[in-house]
């Protein structure tokens, strides 16, 4: 009898071969890069708000919701800002710490 097209069969189909991927030691790696993808780029929207309260601190350009304030106001963006930076920076201390795991499980299985 010929098969006929099931979605759930290929949902499960599916989802078995994330599952070897992901516990297999390519996944953990396919998935420490992924997770360092994401906190970089994190990081570089932030360093690009920081350089456009450089440049509207300056008068060179000007942006909306205060990031152009100076005196007090300027105080509570540039504490938001630095503020924004702590999770990245976690985030990329996390992930040095399992590649180095990683890197060491590796030397030993060569």
């Amino acid at each position: 009898m010929e098969r006929l097209w099931d979605p759930s069969l290929e949902k499960q189909e599916l989802l078995a071969g994330l599952e070897k991927v992901a516990k297999s030691p390519e996944g953990v790696d396919m998935r420490t890069q992924t997770l360092r993808l994401a906190v970089l780029s994190y990081l570089t929207i932030v360093l690009l708000l920081w350089m456009a309260r450089i440049l509207a601190v300056s008068g060179l350009i000007s942006l909306p919701f205060g990031f152009s304030a100076v005196g007090a106001q300027a105080n509570l963006v540039t504490g938001g800002l630095f503020l924004a930076l702590g999770p990245g920076i976690l985030g990329m201390r996390v992930l040095n710490r399992r590649q180095r795991v990683e890197s060491r499980k590796g030397a030993g299985t060569k």
